[in-house]
């Protein structure tokens, strides 16, 4: 664990249970499932779904998921802070 600590910066503190939930922390926490994690497209469509690391990286990378979703954001930002007078 310290290694993984090391390698991914990890700051905030963390507990290793067994990589499931049958370990003692899970266990005494009532933890049934981990969350879901869903990558959706500019369109709101999903994707990927439970994708971690890599794979989601990789997924993300290549449809270029991120990308088109945050272009729309960004051009609206631009419209509003020129409107309002605003410069980044």
């Amino acid at each position: 664990m310290l290694k993984a600590i090391k390698r991914e910066s990890i700051t905030w503190r963390s507990w290793w249970d067994g990589g499931n939930t049958q370990g003692p922390i899970a266990t005494q926490w009532n933890v049934k499932g981990w969350p879901t994690l869903y990558i959706l497209d500019h369109n709101g469509i999903i994707r990927h779904k439970n994708l971690r690391g890599d794979a989601m990286e990789s997924a993300v990378r290549k449809d270029g998921t991120i990308n088109r979703a945050i272009r729309p954001c960004e051009a609206s930002l631009l419209a509003y802070s020129v409107a309002a007078g605003r410069s980044w």
